[in-house]
């Protein structure tokens, strides 16, 4: 997301006021979301975050910026203002960052952002089939809190579906919609 000269030369200015140590945070998060209801499409979703964050250390003093303009004007701008916050004794830092490349530990086969949008939904619709057509209890574990719920699962209601990508995870969501 960011070339290294950049990534050198904002950490400099951070760490510009006597800082022990600085660091960068970037994030770049696609998120999406496709609900069914009662097996049609009901909302289609996306949205991206995106930024950068600029964290200085002195001692046990630590002082926080973040921006979403990544430019490198932008960029700089966050650096130095963390720079200000931090003090105001001048102590220039060069900083030189090696790369190090790490394995794929984990890699994903099917990025949700290149898959046709047919594939999504009918897996989607696939997914709630089966949720529909289960056992009259739906089991399983909450992605949120880590919880395991265990409760029966109505068919004469209507059924909401959800299939949400975060990056290279896709959850499957499947919940009961109040009678109105």
């Amino acid at each position: 997301m960011l070339d290294k000269r950049i990534l050198e030369e904002i950490l400099g200015i951070a760490a510009s006021t006597g800082a022990d140590f600085a660091e960068v945070y970037c994030e770049l998060t696609r998120n999406g979301n496709i609900s069914l209801l009662d097996g049609k499409i009901d909302a289609i979703t996306d949205n991206t975050i995106s930024g950068v964050g600029i964290r200085a250390f002195l001692g046990t003093k630590t002082v926080y910026g973040s921006t979403s303009d990544i430019s490198r004007e932008g960029l700089i701008q966050c650096a130095k203002s963390v720079a200000a916050a931090m003090g105001d004794r001048h102590a220039p830092q060069n900083v030189v960052l090696t790369e190090r490349i790490f394995p794929n530990i984990h890699p994903v086969r099917v990025v949700p952002s290149t898959a046709a949008m047919k594939t999504k939904t009918d897996l989607l619709r696939e997914a709630c089939t089966a949720a529909n057509g289960s056992p009259a209890v739906l089991s399983g574990r909450d992605p949120g809190t880590g919880h395991y719920f265990h409760y029966p699962q109505p068919r004469s209601e209507p059924q909401l579906c959800q299939l949400q990508r975060t990056d290279g995870r896709v959850l499957f969501h499947p919940s009961v919609v109040d009678a109105v």
